[in-house]
């Protein structure tokens, strides 16, 4: 049996019958035939005073906006698609002690998770190695977590776009081809990678947005860090050798980025866990048909309503994506 398969730059492709409920709560495990393409945004919406998500939104109180025309929700839910979250571990000598923070304590805030969620772990320095693959037992990753080899990866500073470049490229092999999909890099964000050294920002956010993929981060402070910030050589070199942000992957992707010391590592990552279980996921088929490879701006919108009720709102979410081109489609077998 054929099964079609979209591929577009910032589409999350859901494996599902547009008619049905599927994607959002029912099984994937039967084979499916896709007749559209869905763009998904994976929306955190916060009373902007308590920094509390506002749960219970309808659809009926947003509306999204591509390139100023509307569109019309075809799906929404929250807290209803399982996560697929990649941990990115910086393992680079300057945070390398931050990785025995990072046992049962993490277990427990994984813990968190729905049994259909999976997690896999990555380690980053001199280069990225696959420490554990998507697996649903959260006692599996924080052993493994814990049996990291510092010496295997180097101890230099994080090359950070080689690093998300090869995440996003390992969740062509995440088990739930409908979840909502996340890649969370544990690092101070010194990344030490040059010019021309391994692939490129678009090169790495290419692939984020193929894989449906948000950034996040939880970025640790270091003495490294600080050393850094008050030398003035770093500002100079820093476009050279210091090239890569999270920040800026997260602003990118629609993520969210935490500043933690090393102890509360553990705490920030139970609560970035909380916040992305209670995000919305929005779908809509674009009403621009066109296979042209462009970007295309998206603009969520909250009815006047919303803010009478929960006050001040903020929306965290990705602001466009780029639409397929039509040598993207492919058939699979």
């Amino acid at each position: 049996m054929k099964r079609i398969i979209s591929i577009s730059l910032f589409l999350l492709i859901c494996v599902y019958q547009v008619t049905s409920q599927l994607a959002f709560g029912q099984s994937t495990e039967q084979s499916i035939k896709l007749s559209t393409e869905l763009v998904v945004l994976d929306a955190q919406i916060i009373n902007k005073k308590t920094g509390v998500s506002i749960a219970d939104l309808k659809k009926e109180e947003v509306t999204i906006y591509e390139d100023g025309v509307k569109q019309e929700i075809t799906h929404f839910s929250q807290d209803l698609l399982p996560l697929s979250i990649l941990i990115v571990i910086d393992t680079s000598g300057s945070v390398w002690d931050i990785i025995k923070e990072m046992g049962d304590e993490t277990i427990e805030a994984l813990n968190q998770l729905k049994e259909s969620d999976e997690v896999a772990v990555m380690g980053t320095a001199s280069r990225t190695e696959l420490i554990q693959g998507f697996t649903t037992d959260r006692k599996l990753i924080g052993e493994r977590i814990q049996a990291i080899d510092k010496k295997s990866l180097g101890r230099d500073g994080i090359l950070l776009h080689e690093a998300l470049y090869q995440a996003a490229l390992l969740f062509k092999n995440a088990s739930n081809p409908a979840s909502r999909r996340v890649i969370l890099v544990v690092s101070d964000n010194l990344s030490t990678q040059k010019l021309g050294q391994g692939h490129s920002e678009k090169e790495a956010l290419n692939e984020i947005y193929e894989s449906g993929s948000v950034v996040c981060g939880i970025n640790v402070s270091s003495l490294n860090e600080t050393i850094l910030k008050l030398d003035p050589f770093f500002y100079a070199m820093k476009p050279f050798l210091f090239r890569g942000d999270i920040k800026k992957y997260a602003e990118k992707t629609g993520g969210i980025v935490s500043k933690t010391g090393k102890k509360e590592i553990s705490e920030k990552l139970a609560t970035l866990i909380n916040q992305l279980r209670n995000r919305y996921a929005i779908g809509y088929v674009s009403t621009n048909t066109q296979k042209d490879g462009k970007y295309r701006k998206i603009k969520l919108q909250l009815s006047p309503d919303v803010e009478k009720r929960e006050g001040q709102v903020g929306i965290v979410t990705r602001k466009g994506y780029y639409a397929s081109k039509a040598k993207d489609i492919s058939t699979l077998k």
